[in-house]
């Protein structure tokens, strides 16, 4: 997800995928929070976030893409549950990822997109 966008920020395919390593499965493998979205989360930290803690401004930017694509995420698929959303024990099933997650994939890739351009 994060590696989609990489090149836009200045940020390696490599680094990307490194980056988003820990998240995938659910964040590694718990089926919590699903990889896409926090993957489309880092786009829009990415996007819209400050390293400056005084960045008020950038914060609330960030917060608001962020709630937004939150929202609309669940609204489409019902939660943002890796176990919810597939239904499944993740770690008993195989080749969820393959048959299931890319729509999950394209709709959070979209939907960062979306939130991540200006203005």
């Amino acid at each position: 997800m994060l590696g989609g966008s990489a090149e836009r920020y200045g940020m390696s395919l490599e680094q990307a995928v490194r980056t988003a390593c820990a998240f995938g499965g659910g964040v590694a493998g718990t089926a919590q929070t699903c990889g896409a979205v926090n993957g489309a989360l880092m786009v829009l930290g990415l996007a819209h976030g400050t390293a400056e803690p005084g960045n008020g401004p950038a914060r609330q930017s960030t917060y608001a893409a962020t709630r937004e694509l939150l929202a609309r995420f669940r609204e489409r698929h019902g939660s943002l549950i890796c176990r919810e959303l597939l239904g499944v024990d993740i770690g008993t099933s195989e080749g969820l990822f393959a048959t299931r997650c890319p729509v999950f994939i394209r709709d959070a890739a979209a939907l960062s997109a979306e939130l991540a351009r200006p203005g």
